[in-house]
């Protein structure tokens, strides 16, 4: 069973006290937070997670492309941005870790929704394996295209 099939099953509930007061306790007793309490936090977050892959998938079908990644990649890439937030997140400033934890995700979506296109004058949307012949009939990449119009 792989970690997006756990999440799917799991049933821990999301307490925004207890997430408080384990992010505190970890800091203090050893100045950053454990595996066993980011997996704890990581599975009282599975609705955001979960909502979040959904969205990235249909992102990618309404945009006709292909979807770049499987699910197990997007838990993991979602694992990293819970990470980071847990290392950024003030529990003095922030009351509620669920809707920092939620503008993360969906920043993170979008910016990977968007890592497969370049923007080009003139054209839509062009995807980074997309080859062009320029000028001298060569055969060349988007990114080839884009970096000697830049020089």
């Amino acid at each position: 069973m792989n970690v997006y099939e756990e999440l799917l099953e799991s049933d821990v509930k999301y307490n925004p006290k207890i997430v408080r007061q384990l992010i505190t306790s970890n800091r203090k007793k050893s100045g950053d937070i454990t595996e066993k309490t980011k997996k704890i936090i990581f599975f009282m977050m599975k609705k955001i997670i979960i909502k979040g892959i959904a969205n990235f998938f249909n992102i990618h079908r309404n945009r006709g492309n292909e979807v770049p990644y499987e699910s197990e990649d997007m838990v993991v890439e979602l694992y990293l941005v819970l990470h980071e937030c847990m290392k950024k997140f003030d529990p003095e400033k922030e009351k509620n870790f669920y809707l920092y934890y939620n503008s993360a995700v969906s920043r993170r979506i979008i910016r990977m929704s968007n890592y497969r296109s370049v923007y080009i004058p003139g054209v839509k949307k062009v995807s980074i394996d997309k080859k062009f012949k320029n000028s001298d009939g060569e055969e060349v990449g988007v990114l080839d295209f884009v970096y000697r119009d830049w020089e």
